[in-house]
């Protein structure tokens, strides 16, 4: 199947973030399969498909799951804090094309947060995209999430995505990588959201450090939220989940055992994952995974590992493809 370079897309429309926010009732719940709920279920979030009643375009729209609903200071401040990181992100989303755009707040959909409508793929995310469409490659995709992490990285100041897995990288129509929820993962850390599902899944892509700040501390360092470095662990697992379309760690079946393990160190090992058929690959994934921060590569370079193994001829680095 064809490719086509990311870097050819469409020059990016102005997102609606500081000219129009809709209202609820522009927003309709839509699902045009009956036999389906409209709402799928994330961690701290229920995802509504719905449509504008004026254009009938379709959109997902994300609602986040509150612990106390009538704490109004608190939603107060996640509505900040909201409003703050969609400010970041629609600025990367202008200028770098593997950035996924947004259409804004609407309210309505949950009293006392507003909630995010976003553009709704048909291709879905990367992780259903290529489990759904198993002829295609996926080391382009991970080239241009590469990419895009490098993008977001060498702003100023940089901009850390905080919560990097193939469930947060949508796939254009056009076959091409969009990351999304730029800086959401504060919202998550908020005591009034909650998760009525397996948050603890995420911590198969969350990096080390995060999942036990004694790591750091014998590091020589002091951390408690996402940085560069932990993108980059982040990165390096979710590289590993679409080359394998698996989850990492994927033999062990209880979150709460992977948590465990990489407490201890331990990370995937090559013989359970015979889709990287690449030594190289596998020593740039192996780099990203290190237990301690200091010793994991800048994600500049991890991009230039991979341009040198592109280079090799072993692999095509252009992506998306044909409709």
């Amino acid at each position: 199947m064809a490719h086509k370079s990311s870097q050819q897309s469409a020059p990016r429309k102005k997102s609606h973030l500081d000219t129009a926010n809709y209202s609820g009732s522009e927003i309709e719940p839509y699902n045009p399969d009956p036999a389906f709920d409209y709402f799928t279920y994330g961690p701290y979030t229920d995802i509504a498909y719905g449509r504008t009643k004026r254009t009938k375009t379709r959109v997902l729209v994300k609602v986040w799951r509150l612990r106390v609903r009538d704490d109004y200071k608190g939603a107060q401040n996640v509505t900040k804090a909201l409003r703050r990181a969609l400010k970041t992100w629609d600025r990367a989303a202008r200028t770098c094309p593997n950035i996924s755009p947004f259409l804004g707040l609407t309210e309505g959909f949950n009293q006392a947060l507003p909630s995010l409508a976003m553009n709704r793929y048909k291709e879905g995310n990367a992780s259903e995209y290529l489990r759904k469409h198993t002829e295609l490659d996926p080391y382009p995709l991970v080239h241009a999430i590469a990419n895009a992490v490098h993008f977001l990285h060498t702003q100023s100041p940089p901009i850390i995505h905080g919560s990097l897995w193939g469930n947060n990288i949508l796939i254009s129509d056009q076959g091409s990588p969009l990351l999304t929820d730029i800086g959401l993962w504060r919202l998550e850390t908020h005591p009034i959201i909650y998760s009525e599902h397996d948050s603890l899944h995420k911590s198969r892509w969350m990096a080390s450090e995060l999942i036990d700040p004694r790591i750091t501390e014998v590091d020589g360092g002091v951390i408690n939220e996402p940085d560069t470095r932990s993108d980059v662990y982040s990165f390096g697992m979710t590289a590993l989940e679409l080359l394998t379309r698996r989850p990492p760690f994927s033999h062990f079946k209880r979150s709460v055992v992977v948590i465990g393990a990489v407490s201890q160190g331990k990370r995937p090992l090559r013989h359970t994952c015979p889709e990287v058929e690449y030594d190289e690959v596998w020593r740039i994934l192996e780099s990203c995974w290190e237990h301690y921060p200091s010793r994991r590569p800048s994600i500049g370079t991890v991009c230039l590992q991979l341009n040198v193994f592109a280079a090799s001829g072993k692999k095509r680095w252009c992506c998306g493809r044909s409709a």
